[in-house]
């Protein structure tokens, strides 16, 4: 594959692909970047305790103005080398649009906060598990509504495997109404009832 086909494929993760999370305490990385509130740390390092697989892996939170209100993603310079090198930024936007401002971390509860940076953090266990250019590709079909929906799906899946069901039912009864007014984001994401299924299937599954 080319160098340059190689670097198109990585901008195309970082435009399109969900976010990620993972590591040690956060730090403004950007000039408009802003440490994360005590409360935000506390709810990141309690979603990061259901994750003992990433109790090593560079992971940033970083609070700046962004697209989305929370988002996981690999530093684009730790995909072409060792993976044991990965390193991972989750940003939470300090800014949105009047219809996504409640959805905001900074406007969640406690538990609501633990949901969202769980989810997040889903995302990050998952990209721990693929070569940087399996990344890079589904970073790309990230675009496509169908492949979106099902990443989604299943990261909010692999979040409640890890334990953290309740915090993701909290999260999503708090912003799922106002996704489902904001374009097709209703129909990409699990409603709560589905959130339910998954908990109580997992439960099943674990007793």
């Amino acid at each position: 594959m080319r160098t340059c086909t190689k670097i198109c494929l990585l901008a195309c993760l970082c435009s399109h692909a969900p976010a990620i999370a993972a590591g040690a305490w956060a730090f403004p990385a950007r000039q408009d970047s802003a440490a994360p509130s005590s409360e935000m740390a506390r709810a990141f390092a309690l979603a990061r305790s259901f994750y003992p697989e990433l109790a090593h892996t560079d992971i940033r939170l970083e609070v700046r103005k962004a697209h989305y209100p929370y988002s996981a993603r690999p530093k684009l310079w730790s995909l072409v080398g060792p993976k044991k090198r990965r390193a991972y930024r989750i940003v939470v936007s300090k800014h949105s649009t009047a219809l996504r401002e409640p959805t905001l971390l900074h406007n969640l509860s406690f538990e609501q906060k633990v949901g969202a940076l769980g989810h997040e953090l889903a995302d990050i266990a998952q990209y721990e598990r693929q070569s940087g250019w399996a990344i890079a590709w589904d970073g790309i079909r990230y675009a496509t509504f169908r492949f979106k929906r099902r990443l989604e799906h299943h990261t909010d899946r692999v979040a409640i495997e890890h334990g953290l069901g309740r915090y993701i039912l909290a999260w999503c009864r708090a912003v799922y109404p106002i996704k489902q007014r904001d374009g097709r984001r209703g129909k990409v994401y699990c409603p709560p009832d589905e959130i339910e299924r998954m908990w109580h299937a997992q439960h099943i599954e674990t007793e």
